[in-house]
């Protein structure tokens, strides 16, 4: 099921001011991450991230991630959905401040590279799959991208599997 875009961009336009840019939908801060440490199954107080991930990873949840991302965002159609997964489900094997940053890595990249990536051929699984490019940023930064490389900020190079 694609978003309805017109339905939802009528309700952007009857609300407060337009935002722009995904970070300020998933931005993770320091902050957030190094108080995840309560955030375990031994402390039964807390509502374990997983546990509400599996109740909300329906059509609609995704469908109004993608709308967001895609209309407020400006990320491209091709990447929305994987972008929607990922802030709603933790990969397996990553722990919530790794789940966390991947979210926030993502958004940054798609804010800055997102159009620029697709128009050079990047697939959604180059980015979001467990090995790609989301996964290995662990808070760095693209610096330059080419159709088969991401540059990253702490002197790593991404390479896509052509």
């Amino acid at each position: 099921m694609r978003p309805n875009r017109e339905a939802f961009q009528t309700f952007l336009k009857s609300g407060s001011s337009r935002k722009t840019g995904v970070m300020g939908v998933t931005g993770v801060t320091p902050n957030k991450i190094n108080n995840l440490d309560r955030h375990t199954n031994e402390n039964k107080s807390v509502t374990g991230v997983m546990d509400i991930a599996r109740d909300c990873l329906t059509s609609p949840d995704i469908d109004e991630r993608r709308a967001m991302a895609e209309i407020e965002g400006g990320v491209p159609a091709l990447y929305s959905a994987g972008f929607a997964r990922l802030q709603l489900t933790p990969q397996p094997g990553l722990s919530v401040p790794r789940w966390l940053q991947a979210v926030d890595d993502a958004g940054r990249f798609l804010d800055t590279f997102g159009q620029q990536a697709q128009a050079m051929g990047w697939r959604a699984d180059d980015l979001f799959r467990p090995d790609g490019l989301v996964r290995t940023l662990q808070g760095a930064h693209v610096i330059t991208l080419t159709s088969t490389t991401a540059a990253l900020s702490d002197g790593r190079i991404f390479k896509r599997i052509v």
